[in-house]
């Protein structure tokens, strides 16, 4: 979305637009990467189970 509204900015150099391109593509590969490594952990962990959801342990 980010990058959609600053392409369609009038006047934007390409020496600005193709490295702010490729900055939020790699943001984005990060926070998938970090999505697919601490979900199941939050999901499954018995600690984060008891201590955010405030649940007893069994």
């Amino acid at each position: 979305m980010t990058a959609e509204l600053v392409a369609r900015t009038a006047g934007l150099p390409t020496e600005v637009a193709n490295p702010l391109q490729s900055l939020l593509d790699g943001n984005v590969k990060k926070v998938l990467i970090s999505i697919g490594l601490w979900l199941p952990y939050l999901l499954l962990s018995r600690r984060v189970n008891v201590t955010y959801r405030s649940r007893i342990p069994a």
